[in-house]
Parts: C-alpha cells; structure tokens; sequence
C-alpha cells in the first residue's frame, strides 16, 4: 500500500500515478528488480481529504462518537477509523487491526488505541 499526497501546491498527474508510483518503489529498491511483474493489480482511491486535522474538542468528540459507534459492534480504527493523526500511520494502523483481533479473540489489551494519551 503506498500513501501519496498532492495538493493544488504539489501536483501529480492522477492519470500516471500508478505508474509513478511503482517506478519510485523501484528506483528506491523498495519494489527490487523483476518484482513489477509479480503485482497482479492495483487500485488507486483518490480521497479529496484524507488526513484528520486536531481541535481543541476533537478528543471529546471522539469519546462520544466512539461510546455510541462500539456498542452498535462498529469498531472504528486504523488511519481513517480514529480521526487522530497522532496514531494514523500505517504502523499504527496494521498495530490497531492486530490488536482488536486479539482483544476480539482473547481480551488482550489494545494498547495503541487506548494507551494514547
């Protein structure tokens, strides 16, 4: 999954973004040599606005949505399901998924969730 911002202040060509985007991996080895050709598709989401921006009330907020989201079985995390920048990378996110799964599973602890603070 790779994440590419733009602005009218920095612009791509969505037309070739893929494209792009797959020989920027290559150039910097994160896709190595003879990879491509092991990608069987892409799919590209164009999201007009994908990062959470903080409010003073933004934390409160957040604890009324979550107390009514949770009971009605809707467990919002990852980089778009918190709304919190702070713990909105992919690191965080994938950590987040893990995490539910097991307190899903066996009542461990999410800690990045809930230790945030």
């Amino acid at each position: 999954m790779c994440d590419i911002s733009y602005s009218d202040l920095f612009p791509h060509d969505l037309a070739r973004i893929v494209e792009n985007t797959l020989r920027g991996l290559e150039v910097t080895s994160l896709l190595m040599p003879g990879e491509r050709s092991a990608i069987v598709s892409t799919h590209l989401i164009d999201a007009p606005y994908s990062y959470p921006v903080p409010t003073l009330d933004r934390d409160a907020i957040l604890a009324d949505l979550h107390a009514w989201l949770e009971p009605r079985g809707i467990h919002s995390r990852g980089r778009m399901g918190t709304w919190l920048y702070e713990i909105g990378n992919m690191d965080h996110s994938v950590m987040q998924g893990l995490q539910w799964a097991d307190a899903q599973l066996d009542g461990t602890r999410e800690s990045v969730w809930l230790d945030r603070e």
